[in-house]
């Protein structure tokens, strides 16, 4: 799934995932709404730079959280690669392992 649209306008209506998040979000938290409403434009932290930064910091949390799950096991690795329409490479990792803690 994309965390980015193509088409990031306001009034587009495929924004991606991110950015269709975060307005389904406003709907129901008004402090969000107003701050995206009324807020300073170069201040909503809804950039690519933003979304780079936060794609970031999940991805750590969730290596440090795969890296500390599977110390000691023993695992197995799946990776498997297709191209798609546009000629853009994508890889799927997929990491198996048993956790004693969840017999």
């Amino acid at each position: 799934m994309a965390f980015r649209g193509h088409n990031e306008q306001k009034d587009s209506c495929q924004q991606g995932n991110f950015k269709e998040l975060i307005n389904l979000l406003s709907k129901y938290d008004n402090k969000l709404k107003n701050h995206l409403e009324e807020g300073s434009k170069n201040a909503q932290y809804t950039s690519q730079s933003i979304q780079n930064d936060i794609i970031f910091s999940l991805h750590n949390v969730v290596f440090k959280h795969i890296k500390s799950s599977i110390a000691n096991c023993k695992i197995s690795i799946i990776a498997d690669e297709t191209s798609d329409v546009g000629h853009h490479e994508q890889l799927s990792i997929v990491i198996r392992y048993f956790d004693e803690k969840k017999k």
